[in-house]
């Protein structure tokens, strides 16, 4: 049936959007704000240890962390 899209569109939706975040805010404080990220991709071969990027895909953006801290928003 139709519902059952809409229900799983509203239970994946984000509780801010990206342009809450920025530099420096912690892996918790962003997860507190947006929730979990839909896949969190490693940067570690490209940017050095403890560096990741949290992607959300209804919120269009990615958040890129170096050391459990905000570096970037795109």
């Amino acid at each position: 049936s139709s519902a059952a899209p809409a229900a799983v569109t509203e239970a994946r939706a984000a509780k801010g959007t990206c342009a809450l975040i920025e530099p420096g805010e912690s892996e918790a404080n962003v997860k507190a704000r947006l929730g979990d990220p839909d896949e969190i991709r490693s940067e570690e071969e490209t940017r050095g240890p403890k560096s990741n990027v949290w992607i959300y895909r209804d919120s269009r953006c990615a958040i890129h962390f170096f050391g459990n801290m905000v570096e970037s928003i795109e």
